[in-house]
């Protein structure tokens, strides 16, 4: 995928605005089963992938945390090289936070970073919410990648087998500077 498709995507899509009735009547789905899929309050799996770029575990207030590691390098405005996202669970908040780190990225010094800034607990997997980051645009999670949301949503002439199988098997889209496709249990199929 190349990445101003995703920043398009990203930017213009609304998490809380999907019509379940109308996907599942598109796709040949139950309607319940769409709206879990589509749910903001949905929880999905996600597991560390340090490769990529990114820890799973909790903060001091013991909410799940993604904790993405590396300079966002498409999003010049934040130089950080540190940021978590925490998820709210009971109450679907979602809030970030940039820790500033000026050593070189090895796991034993990022860790320290993020236990002192955040009380980061490394746990390895988490449920975690939908999301977009404010402020960087690159970090996101999503039911849909941006080609199966138009025809989820019935823009363009797309086959719908494709998203009845996307939401038959849970998937979803992790976005860390690039579109991880993911499985329902929390790890990395494609990007």
């Amino acid at each position: 995928m190349t990445w101003f498709l995703d920043k398009q995507f990203l930017e213009a899509v609304d998490l809380q605005a999907y019509d379940a009735a109308a996907i599942a009547a598109r796709v040949g789905l139950p309607r319940e089963a769409v709206a879990a899929f589509v749910d903001p309050g949905r929880r999905y799996w996600l597991k560390s992938c340090p490769e990529y770029g990114w820890l799973v575990g909790a903060n001091t207030e013991r909410k799940p945390t993604i904790l993405f590691v590396g300079t966002p390098r498409l999003a010049a405005e934040n130089l950080h090289p540190l940021n978590a996202v925490s998820f709210d669970l009971s109450t679907g908040a979602v809030t970030t936070r940039a820790i500033a780190f000026d050593d070189a990225l090895e796991w034993e010094a990022i860790l320290d970073a993020a236990v002192e800034e955040i009380g980061f607990i490394h746990v390895g997997d988490a449920p975690v919410l939908a999301f977009k980051h404010p402020q960087i645009w690159h970090y996101a999670l999503v039911p849909f990648p941006f080609h199966l949301h138009d025809d989820a949503l019935g823009r363009n002439d797309g086959d719908p087998a494709g998203v009845r199988a996307w939401i038959e098997q849970g998937s979803y889209v992790l976005h860390c500077g690039n579109a991880y496709y993911m499985s329902a249990e929390g790890d990395v199929e494609s990007s």
